[in-house]
């Protein structure tokens, strides 16, 4: 039986081999502890359906602590349920809250009475000295001297040093065995079996509404050596069959020298993969043709760009760092280097008016006018993250923000007080976030298998796309069919 047991609650989203990433964090705990002679068991609830049972089976025999790892939102109150179920089983095995959202606010999660030690930032090797203290010590150790706690002794809340980041190569392989990996392996477009891998950690921008400006060491980029990141790419390879690998660091780019390098090992490798990741606008600005062809030829068919707004003063206002202008030039930089960028977008900031969405609007159809292999997501409504300086604009604003670990269980743009908006306003930005789905005629279509559908999807996008063109956006009772199909395809 486990010494340790992780669990990975659902989400609101959660489409097994569709949106089923691999659980990276647990995975990244869960090798440290077995490399160090525990033994761990990962429960993930998005894929097992009945994570209920196994988890009351794994704590027949009492492990040494139960973590729960949780972003703000609907996580939390899959991982209270799992909590439940522990604290049913055996009052004295500690649950161990870590992850984004309890980074961020270890107190007011702390307060739960499901929670009894929260970790904050990087949890590894804190998780690892945990359980070293707790089999030598049993419950009721002395936690003073771990890193990275938030803990309570006699109702007193205990806020440990800060934990300094390990750097990533000294890191073992992930113990892909804590998995069945085959519940992960997605087909982002039809014949691929993609796997992700993060290679990097931390972001030094400032975007007002990122999480990563107030997690501990967010903004301090680290990243593994190239030859390791080939090494461990070469090896899902191997052990997995994939042929293609989706690189979710926060920032891959950050040092355009190391990508190169990276690239270069896996062209000299004679690896044939496809590759995929995220980049700023601005860093693909700065890059070179010579960069980005270099980029293409190592197996970079896609980018993913977060443009956010079409309007300088949103940009400005959000502390993006970049320019309408920039956006429309990067896009006809990536189609000469034939890369297929996806660009995503949001809307309802703070002072935002809805002029201004408009903006963002028709610079979404100007995207895919510009280059027919660039698409778009739909605009997300703007949901305020704890902590960041947008978070704090909205609560000078008056809007109302939770006040316990349960109340964000709720978190998400279908529950947020957006007082400063118009009722007029906010039923425009629900209503665009629905009909840009089809903007770029090729996201909804593409994952569609019946012919007829990606056609009427395709047509439908060249309807939005002169709503645009003419800014009339009256009379849409199609987006009542969509929310109904939306709902129905659930």
């Amino acid at each position: 039986m486990p010494d340790v047991i992780l669990v990975y609650p659902r989400t609101l989203w959660d489409i097994q081999n569709v949106t089923t990433r691999l659980p990276l964090a647990a995975l990244y705990i869960g090798s440290v502890l077995q490399e160090h002679g525990f033994s761990v068991q990962v429960i993930d609830q998005r894929v097992d359906a009945r994570w209920q049972d196994t988890l009351r089976e794994a704590l027949r025999e009492r492990p040494t602590w139960v973590g729960i790892s949780s972003m703000t939102g609907r996580q939390i109150h899959w991982g209270l349920e799992a909590s439940r179920i522990v604290r049913g089983a055996d009052p004295t095995i500690p649950l161990v809250w870590g992850g984004v959202h309890p980074t961020i606010l270890p107190e007011q999660t702390l307060a739960h009475p499901l929670v009894d030690v929260v970790v904050v930032g990087e949890g590894e090797m804190t998780a690892l000295e945990l359980t070293q203290v707790l089999q030598e010590g049993g419950p009721g150790a002395a936690l003073e001297d771990i890193a990275g706690l938030v803990w309570q002794r006699g109702g007193e809340v205990i806020h440990n040093p800060p934990r300094a980041y390990t750097p990533m190569d000294e890191w073992p392989y992930l113990d892909y065995d804590l998995v069945d990996i085959e519940n992960y392996v997605l087909a982002e477009v039809p014949g691929e079996r993609s796997l992700q891998i993060t290679t990097s950690r931390g972001c030094p921008m400032r975007c007002g509404y990122c999480y990563l400006t107030v997690v501990p060491d967010g903004r301090r980029y680290r990243a593994e050596s190239p030859e390791r990141t080939v090494q461990r790419i070469e090896r899902m390879v191997r052990l997995f069959g994939i042929n293609a690998v989706h690189i979710i660091d926060d920032e891959f780019f950050t040092q355009c020298r190391r990508a190169s390098q990276v690239c270069e090992r896996i062209i000299e490798s004679g690896i044939q993969i496809t590759l995929r990741t995220n980049c700023r606008i601005d860093y693909v600005d700065r890059m070179s043709l010579d960069d980005l062809r270099l980029f293409r030829r190592a197996g970079f068919k896609h980018l993913y760009l977060g443009a956010e707004s079409g309007n300088d003063r949103v940009l400005a206002f959000i502390d993006k760092g970049i320019r309408r202008e920039q956006v429309l030039r990067v896009n006809l930089k990536l189609k000469e280097a034939g890369i297929a960028p996806k660009f995503s977008f949001m809307g309802g900031f703070p002072t935002e008016i809805i002029g201004e969405v408009k903006d963002t609007i028709q610079l979404m159809a100007q995207l895919i006018e510009d280059n027919p292999e660039a698409s778009t997501t739909p605009v997300q409504l703007y949901s305020p993250y704890p902590g960041t300086a947008l978070y704090e604009t909205c609560l000078r604003t008056g809007t109302d923000m939770p006040q316990t670990l349960e109340g964000w269980t709720e978190s998400g743009w279908e529950h947020v007080d957006y007082s400063w908006l118009t009722p007029g306003e906010e039923r425009f930005l629900q209503r665009a976030a629905y009909f840009t789905f089809f903007l770029d005629g090729k996201t909804v279509a593409e994952s569609m298998r019946s012919p007829l559908i990606r056609l009427a999807a395709r047509a439908y996008g060249w309807v939005v796309r002169q709503r645009v063109r003419l800014d009339f956006y009256g009379c849409m009772p199609e987006v009542a069919l969509i929310k109904w199909a939306l709902a129905h395809s659930r």
